[in-house]
Protein backbone atom coordinates (compact mmCIF):
# COMPACT_ATOMS: atom_id res chain seq x y z
CA UNK A 1 0.00 0.00 0.00
CA UNK A 2 2.76 2.18 0.79
CA UNK A 3 4.20 1.80 -2.41
CA UNK A 4 0.86 2.20 -4.11
CA UNK A 5 0.81 5.84 -2.10
CA UNK A 6 4.12 6.58 -3.36
CA UNK A 7 3.42 6.38 -6.89
CA UNK A 8 0.13 7.45 -6.78
CA UNK A 9 1.61 11.00 -5.80
CA UNK A 10 4.49 10.72 -8.18
CA UNK A 11 1.87 10.71 -10.73
CA UNK A 12 0.07 13.49 -9.53
CA UNK A 13 3.45 15.63 -9.33
CA UNK A 14 4.69 14.24 -12.78
CA UNK A 15 1.16 15.09 -14.71
CA UNK A 16 1.07 18.86 -14.41
CA UNK A 17 4.11 19.19 -16.69
CA UNK A 18 2.47 17.17 -18.66
CA UNK A 19 -0.69 18.88 -18.95
CA UNK A 20 1.07 22.11 -19.81
CA UNK A 21 3.33 20.75 -22.52
CA UNK A 22 0.22 19.25 -24.09
CA UNK A 23 -1.90 22.87 -23.90
CA UNK A 24 1.33 24.32 -25.41
CA UNK A 25 1.47 21.93 -28.02
CA UNK A 26 -2.19 22.14 -29.11
CA UNK A 27 -2.40 25.98 -28.62
CA UNK A 28 0.68 26.90 -29.54
CA UNK A 29 -0.07 29.02 -32.54
CA UNK A 30 -2.39 31.12 -31.12
CA UNK A 31 0.21 31.48 -28.01
CA UNK A 32 2.63 32.70 -30.89
CA UNK A 33 0.22 35.00 -32.32
CA UNK A 34 -0.84 36.49 -28.83
CA UNK A 35 2.67 36.92 -27.95
CA UNK A 36 3.69 38.81 -31.74
CA UNK A 37 0.60 41.13 -31.30
CA UNK A 38 1.71 42.03 -27.65
CA UNK A 39 5.16 42.98 -29.14
CA UNK A 40 3.82 44.59 -31.80
CA UNK A 41 1.66 46.79 -29.73
CA UNK A 42 5.11 47.42 -27.47
CA UNK A 43 6.82 48.82 -30.66
CA UNK A 44 3.74 50.61 -31.67
CA UNK A 45 3.95 52.36 -28.27
CA UNK A 46 7.94 52.80 -28.58
CA UNK A 47 7.44 54.41 -31.88
CA UNK A 48 4.44 57.07 -30.68
CA UNK A 49 6.66 57.64 -28.00
CA UNK A 50 9.66 58.73 -30.25
CA UNK A 51 7.63 60.29 -32.93
CA UNK A 52 6.32 63.02 -29.85
CA UNK A 53 9.74 63.88 -28.60
CA UNK A 54 11.26 64.34 -32.09
CA UNK A 55 7.93 66.77 -32.86
CA UNK A 56 8.32 68.44 -29.60
CA UNK A 57 12.02 69.09 -30.50
CA UNK A 58 11.36 71.01 -33.98
CA UNK A 59 8.73 73.08 -32.53
CA UNK A 60 11.31 73.97 -29.66
CA UNK A 61 14.08 74.27 -32.59
CA UNK A 62 11.84 76.54 -34.68
CA UNK A 63 11.65 79.15 -32.20
CA UNK A 64 15.73 79.26 -32.15
CA UNK A 65 16.09 79.69 -36.08
CA UNK A 66 18.06 83.28 -36.98
CA UNK A 67 15.48 85.66 -37.67
CA UNK A 68 16.01 86.06 -41.40
CA UNK A 69 17.56 89.92 -41.71
CA UNK A 70 15.53 92.44 -42.49
CA UNK A 71 15.51 95.14 -45.67
CA UNK A 72 17.26 97.91 -45.45
CA UNK A 73 15.23 101.15 -46.16
CA UNK A 74 15.69 102.71 -49.51
CA UNK A 75 18.64 105.59 -49.81
CA UNK A 76 17.21 109.48 -49.07
CA UNK A 77 17.86 110.45 -52.53
CA UNK A 78 15.79 114.12 -51.54
CA UNK A 79 19.90 115.10 -50.75
CA UNK A 80 22.74 116.18 -52.58
CA UNK A 81 25.24 114.32 -49.92
CA UNK A 82 26.84 111.22 -51.58
CA UNK A 83 26.70 107.53 -50.79
CA UNK A 84 29.33 106.97 -48.46
CA UNK A 85 30.46 104.18 -49.24
CA UNK A 86 29.28 100.46 -49.46
CA UNK A 87 26.62 99.66 -46.36
CA UNK A 88 28.35 97.91 -43.51
CA UNK A 89 26.66 93.61 -43.35
CA UNK A 90 26.29 92.18 -39.94
CA UNK A 91 28.84 89.59 -39.37
CA UNK A 92 26.45 87.01 -37.74
CA UNK A 93 24.77 87.45 -41.72
CA UNK A 94 27.51 85.46 -43.45
CA UNK A 95 28.88 82.01 -41.45
CA UNK A 96 32.45 81.44 -41.68
CA UNK A 97 31.54 77.70 -42.43
CA UNK A 98 28.31 76.85 -44.44
CA UNK A 99 25.78 74.94 -43.35
CA UNK A 100 25.64 71.98 -45.15
CA UNK A 101 22.38 72.20 -46.86
CA UNK A 102 23.05 69.12 -49.17
CA UNK A 103 23.60 66.98 -46.70
CA UNK A 104 20.33 68.07 -44.53
CA UNK A 105 18.75 67.40 -47.54
CA UNK A 106 19.78 63.84 -48.89
CA UNK A 107 18.71 62.84 -45.46
CA UNK A 108 15.61 64.65 -45.78
CA UNK A 109 15.23 62.71 -48.85
CA UNK A 110 16.29 58.58 -47.75
CA UNK A 111 13.70 59.49 -44.88
CA UNK A 112 11.07 57.85 -46.73
CA UNK A 113 12.90 54.52 -46.54
CA UNK A 114 15.93 54.80 -44.51
CA UNK A 115 14.53 56.94 -41.45
CA UNK A 116 17.11 55.47 -39.26
CA UNK A 117 19.99 56.29 -41.50
CA UNK A 118 18.70 59.80 -42.18
CA UNK A 119 18.32 60.44 -38.64
CA UNK A 120 22.55 59.22 -38.26
CA UNK A 121 23.33 61.56 -41.72
CA UNK A 122 21.77 64.34 -40.09
CA UNK A 123 23.66 63.65 -36.87
CA UNK A 124 26.89 63.36 -38.41
CA UNK A 125 26.44 66.49 -40.33
CA UNK A 126 25.55 68.78 -37.72
CA UNK A 127 28.76 67.41 -35.89
CA UNK A 128 30.87 68.18 -38.30
CA UNK A 129 29.72 71.18 -39.29
CA UNK A 130 29.93 72.11 -35.59
CA UNK A 131 33.28 71.40 -34.98
CA UNK A 132 34.71 73.06 -37.91
CA UNK A 133 33.02 75.90 -36.98
CA UNK A 134 34.66 75.65 -33.76
CA UNK A 135 38.06 75.48 -35.17
CA UNK A 136 37.55 78.19 -37.30
CA UNK A 137 36.55 80.16 -34.29
CA UNK A 138 39.49 79.04 -32.54
CA UNK A 139 42.62 77.67 -34.27
CA UNK A 140 43.79 75.85 -31.46
CA UNK A 141 40.88 73.16 -32.25
CA UNK A 142 41.09 70.65 -34.61
CA UNK A 143 37.94 69.36 -35.54
CA UNK A 144 39.43 65.51 -35.32
CA UNK A 145 36.97 64.29 -32.81
CA UNK A 146 33.86 61.82 -32.76
CA UNK A 147 31.74 60.00 -30.78
CA UNK A 148 31.08 60.82 -26.81
CA UNK A 149 34.11 63.03 -27.38
CA UNK A 150 32.25 65.96 -29.50
CA UNK A 151 29.38 65.86 -28.33
CA UNK A 152 30.83 67.27 -24.61
CA UNK A 153 33.39 69.41 -26.59
CA UNK A 154 30.47 70.70 -28.58
CA UNK A 155 28.14 71.30 -25.71
CA UNK A 156 30.99 72.99 -23.86
CA UNK A 157 32.06 75.56 -26.78
CA UNK A 158 28.55 76.30 -27.48
CA UNK A 159 28.01 77.11 -23.15
CA UNK A 160 31.23 79.30 -23.67
CA UNK A 161 29.86 81.37 -26.82
CA UNK A 162 26.57 82.04 -24.68
CA UNK A 163 24.18 79.90 -27.33
CA UNK A 164 20.59 79.72 -25.47
CA UNK A 165 20.26 77.11 -22.59
CA UNK A 166 17.15 75.81 -24.77
CA UNK A 167 19.49 75.47 -27.13
CA UNK A 168 21.88 73.17 -25.41
CA UNK A 169 18.57 71.48 -24.33
CA UNK A 170 17.17 70.18 -27.84
CA UNK A 171 21.20 69.06 -28.54
CA UNK A 172 21.06 67.08 -25.76
CA UNK A 173 17.41 65.46 -27.11
CA UNK A 174 18.40 65.34 -30.36
CA UNK A 175 21.33 63.36 -29.14
CA UNK A 176 18.94 60.96 -26.97
CA UNK A 177 16.52 60.43 -30.01
CA UNK A 178 20.31 59.45 -31.91
CA UNK A 179 21.19 56.86 -29.33
CA UNK A 180 17.54 55.93 -28.85
CA UNK A 181 17.41 55.12 -33.15
CA UNK A 182 20.33 53.48 -33.12
CA UNK A 183 20.22 50.79 -29.74
CA UNK A 184 16.39 50.23 -31.72
CA UNK A 185 15.97 51.24 -35.53
CA UNK A 186 12.24 50.09 -34.88
CA UNK A 187 11.18 52.71 -33.08
CA UNK A 188 11.49 54.83 -35.80
CA UNK A 189 8.97 56.72 -38.30
CA UNK A 190 9.34 58.42 -41.70
CA UNK A 191 7.46 61.59 -39.63
CA UNK A 192 10.35 61.44 -37.10
CA UNK A 193 13.21 61.22 -39.13
CA UNK A 194 12.41 64.09 -40.95
CA UNK A 195 11.83 65.89 -38.17
CA UNK A 196 14.82 64.80 -36.59
CA UNK A 197 16.45 66.28 -39.79
CA UNK A 198 14.81 69.43 -39.77
CA UNK A 199 15.71 70.24 -36.00
CA UNK A 200 19.35 69.14 -36.92
CA UNK A 201 19.56 71.50 -39.44
CA UNK A 202 17.49 74.46 -37.64
CA UNK A 203 20.00 74.19 -34.37
CA UNK A 204 23.10 73.72 -36.76
CA UNK A 205 22.42 77.45 -38.09
CA UNK A 206 21.99 78.33 -34.68
CA UNK A 207 24.69 77.29 -33.60
CA UNK A 208 26.90 78.38 -36.05
CA UNK A 209 25.97 82.07 -35.51
CA UNK A 210 26.61 81.62 -31.98
CA UNK A 211 29.97 80.31 -32.67
CA UNK A 212 30.35 82.89 -36.04
CA UNK A 213 33.31 85.52 -34.45
CA UNK A 214 31.90 88.52 -34.19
Amino acid sequence: MEIAKVIAEYLKIAAWPAVVLTFFCLFREEISGAIGRLSGLDIAGLQWTFAQRAATTRQETEQLAPPHPQPEPPANNSTDTPDSGPRTIPGALFLPISVPTGEFATARRIAMTQPRAAIELAWDAMDKALLRAIAQRDAQYAPSLHGAASWVFIHNQLQTAGIETDALMALGELRALRNTASADPRVVTTEAAINFVESSQTLTMRAMEALAPH
